[in-house]
């Protein structure tokens, strides 16, 4: 679903939005929201997500440097290389990303100290609450389960209030929808 102009003028009118473009605040309590967040508005796949580490984020800044992915392998999560070099890149964080990812840094801080968890700049952005990683694949399921709970239905076609389900589906897919909708509100804040 794309946001027309007729389309955002009368969201904008009567306040109602498309169930797409709430899903992002419904979330904001989710371990994961500062994922979703960062897929949504930086394009990164599932497996360069996950393997983010605090080390290569820079808040003050505000970028963050991709130049590792995760893969899964039979019992186990591995780092990997980036499939070419045009993937290891620089991205600039906006001021809001940079307020979401800085919130999810003090969750997971508090998360692992309530695990006996030691963070560290080395330590992976989005992991477990033990400070293993999370295995690529995992975030899809989770992106499913989240639209699931929040009354959007997962169907072989994007309409209105559609998410699109398909082999292959990743959560960076999934997030681009909200990422089109939160542009096509005049750039107002969800």
């Amino acid at each position: 679903m794309t946001g027309s102009q007729p389309r955002v003028a009368a969201w904008l009118h009567d306040g109602t939005r498309p169930k797409i473009a709430v899903w992002a605040p419904a979330v904001a309590d989710d371990d994961l929201y500062g994922l979703w967040w960062l897929a949504g508005l930086s394009g990164l796949r599932r497996g360069e997500l996950v393997g983010l580490r605090w080390v290569d984020v820079d808040l003050a800044d505000a970028t963050l440097t991709v130049n590792q992915t995760l893969v899964e392998l039979p019992g186990t999560v591995a780092e990997s290389e980036l499939k070419t070099a045009a993937d290891n890149r620089t991205i600039t964080l906006d001021p809001a990303t940079v307020k979401v990812v800085a919130d999810h840094r003090r969750r997971q801080q508090r998360r692992y100290e309530a695990h006996g968890t030691a963070i560290g700049e080395t330590g992976f952005v989005f992991a477990r609450p033990d400070g293993r990683p999370i295995r690529p694949g995992w975030p899809t399921h989770r992106f499913t389960a989240l639209v699931a709970a929040h009354g959007l239905r997962v169907g072989s076609s994007l309409n209105e209030g559609d998410v699109r389900a398909r082999s292959g589906l990743t959560a960076r897919s999934c997030a681009t929808f909200v990422t089109r909708q939160r542009r096509a509100l005049c750039g107002r804040e969800l």
